[in-house]
């Protein structure tokens, strides 16, 4: 057996021990619940699965789960379960769309992280108020800071006195949403020695207009924190 079939029985397995799983858990409830909500324990392995595994044992999940809810859950002497057949699948369905969203979404924000982590170029990023968030190995070893060191330290300081009216400058180009590409200029290293850089930054987003609007301040304080990128590559 070949490593993609012992990864396929082990997905289908795991949708069928999640589903019985929940079934146990269900059971000795029951006395409580006397039928109600009978699908709400089935969602989780439903989730697990659309997170985990493909679209086979999420549908395999989402039929057990059923067919488990029906054997032993749902009063077969009430009226008025059929009808909510649909409505489970219909939540099922939304659940399983969403999840599977967000781990696409997630992948992707690893791979980018990969890649800006393995990158040889020194990348930064740091909000539209010059504070630093994040940086790479290579930006890292080329400042001599620390990762914990960089992340909320301003920008600023990074910038010798000769050159500190740049950055007013670059973050109003950057909240207007340009970008600047192969920026020469002059940095400092955390012993003090000056290098020579081409820069370039780039903005992830537009927040002129959200920073002119009334927003809350959970969303003033996302939007604030949106990151600008910053590579900076040796001049020589």
């Amino acid at each position: 057996m070949n490593r993609r079939s012992r990864l396929i029985y082990v997905e289908y397995g795991s949708a069928v021990l999640a589903v019985a799983g929940a079934t146990l858990l269900r059971l000795p409830l029951d006395r409580f619940l006397h039928g109600r909500a009978p699908y709400a324990f089935y969602y989780v392995p439903i989730l697990l699965m659309a997170w985990r595994c493909g679209v086979g044992p999420t549908i395999v999940s989402i039929m057990l789960s059923l067919a488990a809810a029906w054997a032993f859950v749902v009063p077969g002497s009430d009226p008025g379960y059929d009808a909510t057949i649909a409505i489970f699948l219909l939540v099922s369905a939304t659940m399983v769309l969403m999840a599977r969203a967000a781990r696409k979404t997630q992948e992707a924000r690893s791979h980018l992280a990969s890649i800006v982590e393995s990158s040889n170029d020194a990348i930064i990023t740091k909000d539209l108020d010059g504070i630093i968030q994040s940086s790479n190995v290579a930006a890292e070893r080329l400042f001599g800071y620390t990762s914990g060191e960089f992340v909320g330290r301003a920008a600023s300081t990074l910038i010798p006195p000769d050159h500190e009216d740049e950055e007013p400058q670059i973050l109003e180009r950057l909240r207007r949403g340009e970008r600047l590409d192969h920026f020469e200029t002059v940095r400092v290293t955390k012993r003090g020695e000056r290098l020579d850089l081409s820069l370039s930054f780039k903005s992830s987003s537009s927040s002129s207009a959200a920073r002119r609007s009334c927003l809350p301040a959970r969303t003033q304080m996302l939007i604030n924190t949106r990151c600008v990128r910053w590579w900076m590559g040796s001049c020589g």
